[in-house]
């Protein structure tokens, strides 16, 4: 039996003259380019823009250009996009081949293209009109999530949804079955004085990972050298009003969380417990962690107060909005955190009653 030549992404530039007619030739319905717009003026795009910030890439099937998608990141980024990361500008597939799970097998082969191409891109983002239900559904089971709040568009609302990108230690984009658990058994505990040193250093790792994306600017090493300080989180393990919580994988700290008792959800909401940090290193995400931490804090709410937990989150950081919210937890309003002259919008977020 013949085995099916898989699908594959191939950049516009590199297409033979016969390919590019194909491609611009190809079938979309009136309605979906009322929402979406032509092939012609995607592939526009990307001629005579700077590769490092646009791609155009060919879907092929058999050499056979069935769809087109395109790619952007950094100055290119509409403003709606998370900073850091990549946004789906574009994305056409022929409609004689739609329905044969094309659109599906396309947006996998982007996070591949992106861990090996853009490997700083960690998340990937798009929009969608509200009234393209079909499209929303695809991309809801691709397993992208709402990260912000609709806006009106040209022809009605326009949502917005992102999809975390995770590298295994390979480069590559695991499957997550594929995704291991921790070398030994993961145990969580209340942290102590002595834990302040290894805290210190995986609280400023992963802060700056989350606000450090373009570099380390003044205001940023005065933050971290002064909210991170040994002494200062060794004072902090010792306040009876908050709670730390330790992650610890043998030897290895990999994750902590910070709960502060008798904080109000500054929105109004009915909850009194404050989930200040929950900080994952980046190797250890996608393996229960996180998870792990964010349950332990529930339960430190719940015995302690009766109550159940808010935080909050950097609006930009949409693997952990998408996170927060296959755990229940819902967006309740905003605020900022400020960081010498500039100001970072956050999500507000409540869980459910425990």
């Amino acid at each position: 039996m013949k085995t099916k030549t898989p699908l594959q992404l191939q950049a516009w530039q590199s297409l033979g003259i016969e390919q590019r007619q194909r491609l611009l030739a190809l079938h979309i319905p009136p309605e979906q380019v009322e929402f979406a717009g032509t092939t012609a003026q995607a592939v526009a795009v990307c001629e005579g823009a700077s590769a490092d910030e646009v791609a155009g890439l060919a879907l092929l099937d058999a050499d056979v250009p069935i769809g087109f998608v395109l790619l952007v990141r950094g100055a290119q980024l509409p403003d709606w996009a998370p900073h850091g990361g990549a946004a789906l500008r574009a994305m056409r597939i022929d409609h004689r081949e739609q329905g044969k799970g094309h659109g599906k097998a396309a947006l996998a082969l982007m996070a591949e293209w992106l861990c090996e191409h853009w490997p700083s891109c960690r998340t990937l983002a798009l929009s969608v009109d509200d009234g393209n239900t079909a499209a929303r559904r695809a991309y809801q089971a691709a397993g992208f999530t709402e990260y912000a709040e609709p806006r009106a568009g040209r022809i009605g609302l326009v949502r917005y949804l992102s999809k975390a990108i995770a590298l295994a230690p390979n480069g590559q984009v695991p499957a997550a079955s594929t995704l291991s658990p921790m070398r030994e058994s993961l145990q969580i505990r209340v942290g102590h004085v002595g834990d302040a040193p290894r805290l210190a250093v995986l609280a400023s790792q992963v802060w700056l990972h989350t606000y450090a994306t373009e570099g380390i600017t003044h205001d940023i090493a005065r933050h971290v050298l002064s909210e991170f300080a040994v002494e200062r989180l060794a004072a902090a393990l010792g306040d009876p009003g908050s709670v730390f919580l330790v992650a610890e994988c043998g030897p290895f700290l990999v994750g902590m969380a910070v709960v502060r008792f008798g904080v109000p959800c500054p929105t109004g909401a009915d909850a009194s417990v404050e989930l200040q940090t929950l900080y994952v290193q980046a190797h250890a995400i996608g393996r229960g962690v996180g998870k792990a931490l964010l349950q332990a804090a529930e339960a430190e709410a719940r015995e302690r107060s009766g109550s159940w937990l808010w935080l909050t989150v950097n609006a930009r950081n949409a693997r952990a909005i998408a996170f927060y919210e296959g755990q229940g937890y819902s967006t309740v309003g905003t605020a900022h955190f400020a960081l010498g002259s500039e100001r970072h919008e956050n999500h507000v977020m409540v869980g459910r009653e425990g």
